[in-house]
């Protein structure tokens, strides 16, 4: 009589621990796909997760070796995660790194971006004595797409390319253009308008733009600052915006529209001089980077945390809104992802500071570059909103922000 209700224990209990170590190799596959394989750390420190406890790092045979011969803050070693120190992950590269200072942003800033090349926004049919043609199209020209030179002549302008196919007489005029990082050539026919007679080529091009945004950091040993923490993209295309030169300018925020459900809020500002105050050297989805003629405000510069440090919970932003005043506001870091493969959305964040939230309404156009603090130190910076949900958004790690504009150099 009481074999069946052991019989039932044992299978039960059976049927637990499969389940459990079917889940646990089910997050472990998930982690697999899910974590960075390169991980940075500070000259002394171990790789340990603030936010992933679970994972543990060891080193492979021979890292004391390994890392008693390499001091430089170039030396790597490879280390195996395994989930509780038991199920394998995947292996990672760790390197030592220098613990930098950077100085938090906060405050607005106004961008002047010069394009290299122009970029294609559109192409359209020209009416013709013959009927109506798309020259653009013909020559396989496309929405996205940036002209580097036109007959043998670099582009910087919309007004060169025009000059140049109204002179054209309706030759062929070759076309070197830029497509998904690929360079191609291709040779375009203009024809004449029915309208007025001037050749045209069916292609509508962008040169510039302008904006405001937020600095994130600024790096008092080399004079260089980065802002936004996702890339100048056009409005017609959604590509990011090939830069050549650009300007950084003084603004003032004049008002706030606030956030709401389905309408995304905006600070609104307006360049306070045309005299520029920096200079722009990179536009990529990281962020905009270039560099300063002095400190954009009066703050100590504070460590940074690299991206295995940062956790969930309480941290703050630095912004600045129409009081022009820079103030620190209270969020919480909800999620942190890993995954290598997402450059921008690094963290999940939630505005829950009253105050910002009685003015904003959340997140707004505007504060993307806005610094994210935790534990004093510099964790990351603000890059989107949830146009649904305006108190919650993304956060870029200050880490691969630092890898592009650590490469700059010292600003001259």
């Amino acid at each position: 009589m009481l074999q069946n209700p052991l019989r039932r224990i044992i299978r039960a209990i059976a049927v637990t621990a499969g389940v459990a170590a079917y889940s646990l190799l089910g997050l472990a596959g998930y982690l697999e796909h899910t974590m960075a394989e390169t991980f940075y750390v500070n000259p002394g420190e171990e790789l340990v997760f603030a936010n992933q406890k679970m994972v543990v790092s060891q080193p492979q045979q021979g890292y004391e070796r390994i890392a008693a011969a390499n001091e430089s803050h170039a030396a790597g070693w490879t280390v195996d995660l395994k989930l509780f120190g038991v199920i394998p992950i995947k292996s990672a590269h760790v390197s030592r790194v220098e613990t930098q200072l950077v100085t938090p942003g906060g405050t607005p800033f106004g961008i002047k971006l010069f394009t290299k090349g122009v970029l294609v926004i559109d192409v359209s049919s020209i009416e013709t004595a013959s009927g109506s043609v798309c020259p653009a199209e013909a020559a396989n020209i496309k929405k996205g797409d940036i002209i580097e030179s036109v007959a043998g002549k670099a582009i910087t302008s919309n007004e060169e390319i025009g000059e140049i196919i109204a002179q054209s007489g309706g030759n062929p005029v070759n076309i070197r253009y830029i497509r998904g990082g690929q360079t191609l050539q291709t040779k375009l026919t203009p024809v004449a308008s029915k309208s007025d007679g001037i050749y045209r080529g069916g292609i509508w091009v962008r040169d510039s733009s302008a904006g405001i945004g937020t600095i994130t950091y600024y790096d008092q040993a080399s004079g260089n600052f980065a802002g936004l923490g996702h890339g100048i993209c056009d409005t017609d295309t959604g590509e990011i915006m090939p830069l050549s030169n650009g300007d950084v300018c003084p603004v003032k925020i004049n008002s706030v529209k606030r956030g709401e459900i389905g309408s995304p809020g905006e600070l609104r500002g307006s360049f306070t001089s045309n005299t520029p105050i920096g200079s722009l050297a990179l536009n990529n989805e990281a962020g905009i980077y270039g560099s300063l003629e002095e400190a954009p405000n009066q703050l100590d510069p504070v460590p940074i945390k690299l991206k295995q440090e940062v956790c969930t919970g309480p941290a703050t932003i630095l912004c600045t809104l129409s009081s022009g005043k820079l103030e620190e506001y209270d969020i919480l870091i909800e999620k942190v992802d890993l995954n290598p493969r997402t450059m921008t959305k690094n963290m999940m964040i939630r505005v829950t500071d009253e105050e910002l939230l009685a003015q904003t309404g959340g997140i707004v156009q505007g504060m993307s570059g806005s610094p994210i603090l935790q534990d004093g130190k510099l964790v990351g910076a603000v890059t989107h909103v949830f146009v649904n949900s305006p108190t919650k958004g993304y956060g870029i790690f200050i880490e691969n922000m630092l890898n592009y504009s650590n490469k700059l150099g010292k600003a001259s």
